[in-house]
Formats: structure tokens, sequence, C-alpha cells
């Protein structure tokens, strides 16, 4: 694999390590394949970062979040210090600065870190109608439409503990849409 390929490959099962939050030591061994490759590539540490602060690791995150040239990714290092500001107990200060983050201009990695951040202070509803609204913006990213699979997932559940099941089966039909067009792409090995 070129370098550019072990990046999309330790970017992908960094993705997949958060998402699916694993055992600690699982988790472990993604961190160590992504620490080798920090230094290389801006989407690549963000990533790290957002690792870093799912498995509690706050003072590696917030040592990366110093470390990273803010001019390059402004939007990410906010939504990613909120994230931090929750995990320490500042979550009121946290969730203010997620509520300042214009959502209008976000690239697909700031849109994913910021969906990221919302699921963190339990916003998934906030999180599915951001999202499901402004995915076709961002051309169907592999990353985010796996996260809306996932935000699909929760709303179905919701539906059919409250014994909706009109409303369940609309969206298992939307979430099939989602499904085919992650398969398309030839990314349904993200969504595990």
């Amino acid at each position: 694999m070129d370098k550019q390929q072990t990046l999309e490959h330790v970017k992908q099962k960094l993705f997949i390590a958060s998402e699916t939050r694993k055992s600690p030591k699982y988790l472990e061994l993604y961190l160590n394949d992504c620490c080798a490759f920090i230094s290389y590539e801006t989407s690549t540490r963000l990533l790290c970062i957002e690792f870093l602060i799912k498995i509690n690791d706050i003072e590696r995150a917030e040592r990366h979040i110093l470390d990273t040239d803010n001019s390059e990714c402004k939007d990410e290092l906010t939504i990613l210090r909120t994230m931090l500001m929750n995990r320490r107990g500042e979550r009121c200060d946290g969730h203010n600065l997620l509520d300042s983050v214009d959502t209008e201009n976000l690239n697909a990695e700031a849109m994913r870190l910021y969906i990221s951040a919302l699921e963190e202070y339990a916003e998934f509803e906030k999180a599915f109608d951001i999202l499901s609204e402004k995915i076709s913006k961002y051309n169907n990213d592999n990353f985010l439409l796996s996260m809306l699979v996932r935000l699909y997932d929760e709303k179905i559940i919701k539906a059919e503990l409250f014994n909706k099941r009109e409303k369940a089966n609309e969206l298992k039909a939307e979430r099939e849409n989602i499904s085919e067009l992650l398969k398309k792409s030839g990314a349904d090995n993200i969504e595990e």
C-alpha cells in the first residue's frame, strides 16, 4: 500500500473503532496504528484526536489539539474541544460552544465531527435532522452515510418502542435506501 492507501486504511479502521466503541484492547490496537500516522495528514490527526476523546485519553487528546495548526481546521478543532469539555464535565460550556458552530459552511470532515459531538451530547434528533437534510451537499460521503444509517437505527428503535409500527416501517424503507447508496459506493465495510 502507498502512503495514501495506508492513510485511508487507518482512517477507516479508526472510524469503525470510534463508531462501534469496541473493548479498550481493540481500541488500543487502532490507536497505535493511528499515532504512527498522526503527523502526516490533518484529517487523520482529527480522527485520532476524536478517538482519544472517546476512550477518555483526555491528556493526549488535549496535547494533539494544541499541536494542530488552527488555520487549517478551525471548525474541526472547535468541535473537538466541545467533546473534550463534555468528557471533562464542562457540559454546559461545551454545549454552548457547540451551539455557536455555523453548520452552513462545514466541510465533510467538520460535519462528521459535528454529528459525532451532537451524539456525545445525546442530541440524536438534532443530529438526524441536520445530517438527513445536508447529506446530498456532501456528495453522499461514505462516513456521513454510515453515521446516517446508525441514526436511522436509533429512530427505528424509538418508533418501535412506542408502538409506532407505520413510522418504523417508513424509517426502515428510508434506511434501506441509504444502505444501498453505501453499497453502491463500495463502502459497505464501513457499516460494521
